[in-house]
C-alpha cells in the first residue's frame, strides 16, 4: 500500500536481457503502481520515503592497475579473447564479472566460463573458442507476475519464475558445489 518509486541509472530495465524483456518489466512494474525513473542514480529520499539503494557490484581487478593497467578495460574489467586468455598474457584466464567478455553478468555465466576455463587447463590441446552464452533470466515481478528469457523467446510461465522466486536458486547453486542441505 505504499508508494514505490525505482531509479534505475540504465536506458532501461535489464539490459543484459532482449529490449522486450525490457519493455515487460518496465510494463509491468508500472501497471503496480512502481514509479520508473530510466537514466538516473538519484536514490535520494524524498517526503518520507525509505531508500534501499542496490548497486551492482565493483569488479575486484583493481590490484592488476599495478601489475599491468593495458589489461583492463574502461570499467575494470579484464580484456580477454576468445577463449577467455588474458590479452597479453597467454597464461592467465579470466572468468565472471571480472572479464569483458560479452555475457551477460550472471551466476549462469560465471559457471559456464568457469567450467570452460576448468576445461582449458585441463585438456589444453582440446580447447576451442568460448561460446558466449545466450541471455537467460527468471525475473519474478511482485508476488505473482514474472518472466523467463530462455535462448529461444520470452515468457511468462507462473511455474519457471517460481522456481527463482523459491529461494533464488541458492539450492541449485549448493547442489552443484556439491554442498549439502
Amino acid at each position: 500500500g505504499k508508494p514505490v518509486r525505482l531509479a534505475h541509472l540504465g536506458n532501461r530495465l535489464v539490459e543484459n536481457l532482449s529490449p522486450k524483456a525490457s519493455a515487460l518489466a518496465l510494463s509491468h512494474l508500472t501497471k503496480l503502481g512502481v514509479k520508473v525513473q530510466l537514466n538516473t542514480g538519484d536514490a535520494q529520499a524524498s517526503g518520507g520515503e525509505l531508500v534501499y539503494q542496490t548497486i551492482s557490484p565493483e569488479n575486484a581487478t583493481s590490484f592488476l592497475a599495478s601489475i599491468s593497467p593495458s589489461v583492463l578495460d574502461n570499467r575494470g574489467r579484464v580484456q580477454v579473447d576468445g577463449f577467455l586468455i588474458v590479452k597479453g598474457y597467454p597464461h592467465w584466464y579470466a572468468a565472471g564479472d571480472a572479464n569483458d567478455s560479452a555475457d551477460g553478468k550472471q551466476a549462469v555465466t560465471a559457471t559456464a566460463q568457469g567450467k570452460y576455463v576448468a576445461k582449458a587447463i585441463l585438456y589444453p590441446g582440446a580447447r576451442k573458442p568460448y561460446k558466449v552464452q545466450a541471455p537467460m533470466a527468471l525475473v519474478p515481478l511482485g508476488k505473482t507476475f514474472g518472466f523467463a528469457q530462455l535462448p529461444f523467446g520470452l515468457f511468462t510461465w507462473k511455474f519457471l519464475v517460481d522456481i527463482k522466486r523459491k529461494d533464488v536458486m541458492v539450492s541449485m547453486f549448493r547442489n552443484n558445489l556439491g554442498l549439502k542441505g
